[in-house]
């Protein structure tokens, strides 16, 4: 076996042990520590990134905000059927 591929079965393996411990459906709980709030955070980091890569992720958010709001029209208007815990 390439140390490549030995080292994905590794990372394949070390992440298959942390789901044991810690489960996605947990994630959904999330509570940040004081002074750890996820957003903050990335808007602190966006002071020093490469510009270009910020203006992105701004066009990401908003488009992923209209692609929401679509999505949540569709459904109450009845041409998307929703179903919980999907």
């Amino acid at each position: 076996m390439d140390n490549e591929r030995a080292g994905r079965e590794r990372s394949a393996a070390a992440g298959k042990a942390a789901r044991g411990r810690v489960p996605l459906d947990s994630h959904r709980d999330f509570e940040p520590g004081p002074g750890r709030d996820p957003v903050t955070l990335l808007l602190e980091q966006a002071e020093t990134r490469i510009p270009e890569l910020a203006d992105f992720g701004v066009s990401y958010a908003d488009q992923t905000e209209r692609d929401h709001a679509a999505l949540a029209e569709a459904v109450a208007s009845g041409r998307a059927q929703a179903r919980p815990g999907v």
